[in-house]
């Protein structure tokens, strides 16, 4: 078992989204580096964008938010909400940080089972 896994668990097979898209390669670790190596296994595809988008908005919002939201939305169309309500990252480097978080808080999710409060502090 790598360190990797310890801390965050394995990553998912092909039966969970992140397991059909991406493939890791836990790298050797020392005392102050443990890194997981990510690499595109197939293009992303409507499903997987579907299903990510779905992730992130539960993440942000509660269901109460979404439902005020699309009341926004209707009243006052596309465009004029577009501008006024501009959540997600533009630039390339805060995207990539944020794809970080969400596999992690997905590892997670999938291995909650394991006590994982020892490496939180």
């Amino acid at each position: 078992m790598t360190k990797q896994e310890l801390l965050i668990g394995k990553h998912p097979d092909n039966s969970h989204p992140y397991g059909k898209w991406l493939a890791a390669n836990d790298l050797p670790d020392s005392y102050m580096k443990c890194h997981r190596e990510l690499t595109e296994i197939t293009a992303v595809d409507d499903e997987l964008i579907e299903w990510m988008a779905k992730k992130i908005i539960n993440h942000h919002y509660t269901q109460f938010r979404i439902s005020r939201l699309k009341e926004k939305y209707k009243s006052l169309g596309f465009a004029k909400y577009a501008e006024q309500h501009r959540k997600l990252p533009i630039t390339d480097k805060v995207k990539k940080v944020m794809l970080r978080k969400y596999y992690l808080l997905i590892i997670f999710k999938h291995h909650k089972k394991k006590n994982l409060s020892r490496y939180i502090n």
